[in-house]
C-alpha cells in the first residue's frame, strides 16, 4: 500500500475502511489482510477483527481432500479464547478438512504425537471453564459428563473436539464448509443447537430478543448460519453417513442454503430426516451434487418451508448395488410440494445407467417427469436430461437391451413444461430430440411459452448421430414474423466434458483435477467451471477450456474439454439473436 492511498484511506469513516478491507481477507488463496496490520494503529485497529473473518483449516492448495491440522486448531482456539477473546464474534465463516474423533491427531495422526502443537495444563483449564459455562447456559439436563469427556478429547488432541469448541465460540459464523467426517461433539453441539430452536420460537439468545440480526447475551452458536456446503472425501468412507449432520443442520433457524457433494445415502438417511417437522426449515436452496441415493428425496425437501432452488446430480460408483435407484418421478414427486416457489430446477440423472429394467414389470413412467411439471408455477430455469423430459434415450445403456429407447405414451415436451419458463438446457441429447425440439421453438415463438427466451441442446458426441443432427439444425427455420425473441444454441460434448458434474471426489493427478465443483479444495476451479456450465455467452463463443489458460493452471488436462460444433455448423445453429 503506498504512501498516498494509506492517507486517502485513513480520510474515510470507519465503515467504510472496514469495507474496503474486508476484500483481503479472502476464502481461498493468500490472504493480504495481515500486512495491513503494520500499517499503522489506525488501520490495525480496523484490520484486526478481519484476519479471523475466514478461518480455514484445510490441506494447502494444489492438495486434495484430506485432514484439518490439530495443530492449527489449537493455534486458534489460543488465540479467541485466551490471546484475544473479543475477536471471536468476528468470525464469520469456517472452512474446515476432516477431521476426527481420533486421539492420535486426527486423520493424520503425527502432529500432535511429533509435539509439534498441544494443550498445555493451564489453557484446558479455561477451556474446561469455558465449556462448562457455556452448557450450563445452554442446554438442559445434566452436562457433566459431556464436559467431561470433551475437556478429555482436547487434551488427547481430538480434531473433532478442537472443532466443536471453535465452532461453540464463534456466535456469528455464516458460512461453514466441511469435509464429511468422524465426529462426536460436532454433532452433540448440532443436536443441542436444535433442541434449542425447537424450545425457543425465536432463534438467539435464549429468553431474550434480537439485535439486528445478531444473538446477544447467550447467544447460541450457530444461530446465525446461513450456508452449509460439507463434501464426501471418498466413497469408500463413510459412504451412508452424512444424515448425521445434515438432519441437524437443516433444523438450524438461519440456514439458507445447503450444498452437499458426493452423497452416500440410503433408507437410513431418509429415516433422519423423518425427525424433522414438514415444512419448516428456513432452507432455501438445496444442492446435491454426485449423490448416490436410493431414498425417497422427498423426506430432504419435504422439510423445507419454502425451496426456490434445487439441483441434484447423480452418481453410482460400479462397486454399489442399487435396488431402488432414484428416478424422474421421484424427483417429481418431491419437488412438488414447492410447486409455487421453486424458481430453479437442474437434474442429471445420469441416463447412461443401466437401471436393469425388466420389461414384464417395470413402471416405464418413472422414466420421466410428466405432465405435472406444467404446474411448477414458479419455474424460471430447468436443467434437464432428455430422458427426463421426453422418456426418450439418445442410446440403449451399454449392456443392456431391455432399457425402452422411446417410452410409449410420455408426453410431448411442449406440452410439459410450465408457461413461467425462461431458460432450459437439455442435456444428453441425441437427434431423437430433433421433431420435438421443432415444436418447443415453434411454442416459444408464437405459442404459451411467451417468456422462453433461451433453449440450450446439449448432444452426447458419443451416443449421437451429429451428422444428421448438424443438417437438421442447418435447414432450422427463421423466426416468423412478430415471434417472441429467442435464442436456441446447439453444442456437442465429450464424455469426458460431462463428468464434472458427476464424481463427488475431488482429487489431482497428472491428467488434471479429477472434479471441479469442490467450495473446500478447488473454489477458484468451479467457480468459472460453473460460470462456463450455465452462461449463455459461453456456449456460443469461440473458444473452450484449452483457451483459457487460468481456468485449471498448468494442471488441466486437454481431455477435459468440451468440443463445439464446427463454427460453420454452429453459425447455423444459433439460429436468431434478439
Amino acid at each position: 500500500m503506498g504512501l498516498q492511498e494509506q492517507c486517502g484511506l485513513l480520510t474515510l469513516p470507519p465503515e467504510i475502511q472496514t469495507k474496503i478491507l474486508s476484500h483481503l481477507a479472502v476464502f481461498f488463496g493468500k490472504s493480504s489482510i495481515h500486512a495491513v496490520l503494520k500499517t499503522c494503529k489506525q488501520l490495525y485497529e480496523i484490520a484486526l477483527p478481519l484476519t479471523v473473518k475466514v478461518f480455514r483449516n484445510t490441506v494447502p492448495w494444489p492438495g486434495t481432500h484430506g485432514p484439518c491440522s490439530p495443530a492449527r486448531n489449537i493455534q486458534f482456539l489460543r488465540y479467541i479464547l485466551i490471546t484475544k477473546p473479543w475477536l471471536a464474534k468476528h468470525v464469520k465463516t469456517a472452512i474446515l478438512g476432516r477431521f476426527s474423533t481420533d486421539h492420535r491427531g486426527g486423520a493424520d495422526g503425527n502432529e500432535t504425537a511429533q509435539g509439534q502443537e498441544s494443550i498445555d495444563r493451564e489453557e484446558l483449564a479455561v477451556y474446561q471453564q469455558y465449556i462448562q459455562l457455556r452448557l450450563r447456559q445452554l442446554a438442559s439436563g445434566d452436562t457433566a459428563s459431556w464436559c467431561d469427556s470433551w475437556v478429555e478429547d482436547l487434551g488427547n488432541g481430538t480434531s473433532d473436539a478442537q472443532i466443536a469448541l471453535i465452532l461453540l465460540a464463534c456466535p456469528n459464523i455464516r458460512t461453514l464448509y466441511f469435509e464429511v467426517s468422524d465426529s462426536n461433539h460436532f454433532v452433540r453441539l448440532l443436536r443441542m443447537v436444535r433442541d434449542i430452536s425447537a424450545r425457543n420460537d425465536q432463534p438467539g439468545e435464549r429468553g431474550s430478543g434480537q439485535d439486528d440480526g445478531h444473538c446477544t447475551k447467550t447467544s447460541v452458536p450457530l444461530c446465525n448460519l446461513q450456508e452449509v456446503f460439507h463434501e464426501q472425501g471418498g466413497f469408500a468412507e463413510r459412504q451412508q453417513d452424512f444424515h448425521i449432520e445434515a438432519s441437524e443442520l437443516f433444523a438450524l433457524p438461519r440456514l439458507r442454503i445447503y450444498e452437499a457433494l458426493g452423497v452416500q445415502g440410503t433408507e437410513t438417511a431418509a429415516a433422519s430426516f423423518e425427525t424433522l417437522p414438514l415444512r419448516a426449515s428456513p432452507v432455501e436452496q438445496i444442492t446435491l451434487s454426485n449423490s448416490f441415493c436410493t431414498w425417497p428425496i422427498w423426506h430432504i425437501l419435504g422439510s423445507c418451508k419454502e425451496l426456490k432452488k434445487f439441483e441434484f446430480s447423480w452418481y453410482k460408483p460400479p462397486w454399489l448395488e442399487a435396488p431402488n435407484l432414484l428416478m424422474p418421478v421421484d424427483i417429481m414427486n418431491a419437488v412438488w410440494i414447492h410447486r409455487h416457489t421453486l424458481e430453479y430446477l437442474y437434474l442429471d440423472l445420469y441416463e447412461e445407467l443401466d437401471h436393469r429394467w425388466d420389461p414384464d414389470e417395470s413402471d416405464y413412467e418413472r422414466l420421466y417427469l410428466g405432465m405435472r411439471l406444467r404446474e411448477m408455477r414458479s419455474l424460471k430455469t430447468l436443467v434437464v436430461g432428455m430422458q427426463a423430459l421426453t422418456g426418450m434415450l439418445a442410446s440403449k445403456p451399454r449392456g443392456h437391451h431391455n432399457m425402452p429407447l422411446k417410452v410409449e405414451g410420455a408426453p410431448r415436451m411442449v406440452d410439459c413444461l410450465p408457461d413461467s419458463l425462461q431458460c432450459i438446457t437439455i442435456h444428453s441429447c441425441g437427434e431423437a430430440i430433433l421433431d420435438q425440439l421443432q415444436e418447443l421453438v415453434n411454442c416459444a415463438w408464437q405459442g404459451r411459452l411467451k417468456k422462453l427466451s433461451y433453449i440450450c441442446v446439449l448432444y452426447d458426441d458419443w451416443r449421437a448421430n451429429q451428422k444428421e443432427i448438424w443438417e437438421w439444425h442447418q435447414k432450422f427455420p427463421k423466426r416468423p414474423e412478430g415471434g417472441q425473441p429467442t435464442i436456441t444454441a446447439a453444442a456437442s460434448r465429450t464424455k469426458d466434458a460431462s463428468m464434472h458434474d458427476s464424481f463427488g471426489v475431488f482429487s489431482l493427478s497428472d491428467k488434471g483435477p479429477f472434479n471441479a465443483i469442490s467450495k473446500i479444495y478447488a473454489p477458484h476451479l468451479r467457480r468459472q467451471y460453473l460460470e462456463r456450465r450455465m452462461n449463455i455467452d459461453y456456449w456460443n463463443a469461440e473458444y473452450n477450456y484449452q483457451d483459457d489458460p487460468n481456468l485449471f493452471d498448468d494442471t488441466y488436462d486437454k481431455g477435459y474439454s468440451l468440443v463445439w460444433l464446427p463454427k460453420s455448423v454452429r453459425e447455423a445453429v444459433e439460429i436468431e439473436y434478439y
